[in-house]
C-alpha cells in the first residue's frame, strides 16, 4: 500500500512519506486527512505522480558543507537573475539544503549532477525554505528532499508547505494548473475566487458570505480540463480549517474571479484583460514569490496558464464594506450575472 495525497483530481504517491505526514501539527493533520488515500500499486489508474520523499537527518552538517562550483553553476542556470538582496536569500537556501544533501551521503553528489545535466528535462527543480524538489525524467518521478524544523504545536510546520511546493511543481510541469493566493467558495454549483493582498479580507469575505461550501480561505488550486477551469478544495488554510471537507475531490467550475479590497462603499466593476493580468501579477503573493523559488520554465508555465484563465473567466474589481448588506449585494450580483 502506498500513501497518497489526492488534490485537484491528481494523486501524489509518496514513497517513504509517513514521516513527513507525522511531523505535521494537529491542525494541519486535520486539514490534510480528508485528502489522504492508501492505494495498492496494482490498483493505480491513469498517470500516477510518484514522489520519492527523503528527510535530511543530519541538519547540522550544512554548517560545514559548501556546494561545489559545478553543482552551484548548474542549479543557478535554471533560475532568473535576482537583485542583490534576493540573490543572498537564494544562495542561503542553496547552501542550507544542497550543502546538507551533498554531505549526508557521498553518492548524492553524483546523483544530483546526473539529474542537473539532463538538459532535456525542463522545470526540473524548485527550492523553498528547508526543502527542494527535483524531477527525474528517466524514472518519471519527483524527488522531495526536506529538513525538519522545530515549531511550536500552534505554529504551522514547514512540511505542509513542502507538499504545496511539490504540487506547484507538478502543475507547472503538466502546464494545466496553478496555485493562487486566494480564497474561494461554491454557490449553486459554481466556483468564485477572491484574490487580494495580505489583509485585503480574503478569509473575511468567505465568512461573511456564509456560502454552501467554502473551498479555501487562503490558497486556491485550479486546473484546466477540456477548456473548463475547475477550482478544488485543498488542505492549505489560513490557520485551522473549521469547515467540513465533505467530498473534497469534486471539482467546481470557476465562474468568476474577484480582486478584492476594503472600501467605504461596496461596489463591483468588470476588469479588462490587461488590467486583470496586471492585478494578478502585482497582487498575488504566490506569483511574486515564483520569481524567487520557481525555475524559469515553472514561471513561464504559471504565466501562460494565468493568461489563458483570465482570458476565459470574467474578472471583476470588488470593493467591500463590511456589514450585513454585503452578502445580499454579492449574491444579487452573481445571480443576475451567472445563474440561469
Amino acid at each position: 500500500m502506498s500513501l497518497g495525497i489526492k488534490i485537484a483530481n491528481m494523486t501524489l504517491f509518496l514513497r517513504n512519506g509517513e514521516d513527513l505526514i507525522n511531523s505535521l501539527n494537529p491542525a494541519e493533520k486535520r486539514s490534510l486527512t480528508p485528502f489522504l488515500t492508501r492505494t495498492s500499486s496494482r490498483n493505480r489508474t491513469g498517470h500516477p505522480v510518484i514522489v520519492n520523499v527523503r528527510r535530511l537527518r543530519h541538519s547540522g552538517l550544512n554548517r560545514m558543507c559548501v556546494v561545489d562550483a559545478e553543482s552551484l553553476k548548474l542549479i543557478r542556470s535554471y533560475f532568473y537573475q535576482f537583485n542583490i538582496v534576493l540573490e543572498k536569500v537564494f544562495n542561503q537556501d542553496i547552501e542550507e539544503m544542497f550543502g546538507a544533501y551533498l554531505c549526508e551521503n557521498p553518492l548524492n553528489h553524483g546523483r544530483l549532477l546526473a539529474l542537473l545535466k539532463d538538459g532535456r528535462a525542463r522545470n526540473k527543480i524548485i527550492i523553498r525554505d528547508s526543502a527542494f524538489a527535483i524531477y527525474d525524467r528517466h524514472k518519471e518521478c519527483y524527488n522531495l528532499v526536506y529538513k525538519k524544523k522545530r515549531c511550536r504545536p500552534d505554529q504551522p510546520s514547514h512540511n505542509i508547505k513542502h507538499i504545496k511546493m511539490l504540487l506547484r511543481m507538478v502543475l507547472n510541469t503538466k502546464k494545466d494548473g496553478a496555485i493562487i493566493h486566494a480564497s474561494s467558495i461554491a454557490h449553486h454549483g459554481n466556483g468564485y475566487m477572491f484574490v487580494g493582498f495580505g489583509g485585503a479580507g480574503k478569509s473575511t469575505v468567505v465568512k461573511m458570505l456564509e456560502p454552501e461550501k467554502i473551498l479555501s480561505d487562503d490558497t486556491a488550486v485550479i486546473r484546466r480540463a477540456g477548456g473548463v477551469y475547475n477550482i478544488y478544495a485543498n488542505p492549505w488554510w489560513n490557520g485551522c480549517s473549521k469547515t467540513a471537507m465533505a467530498e473534497p475531490f469534486l471539482p467546481v467550475p470557476l465562474k468568476a474571479i474577484f480582486f478584492i479590497g476594503k472600501a467605504k462603499k461596496t461596489a463591483v466593476r468588470r476588469l479588462h484583460y490587461k488590467e486583470a493580468l496586471s492585478s494578478l501579477i502585482f497582487g498575488d503573493v504566490i506569483f511574486q514569490q515564483s520569481f524567487l523559488f520557481d525555475n524559469r520554465e515553472g514561471i513561464r508555465s504559471f504565466y501562460l496558464f494565468a493568461q489563458g484563465m483570465l482570458g476565459a473567466i470574467p474578472v471583476f474589481k470588488l470593493d467591500i464594506k463590511k456589514g450585513p448588506d454585503f452578502k445580499r449585494f454579492f449574491y444579487n450580483f452573481i445571480e443576475k450575472s451567472f445563474d440561469p
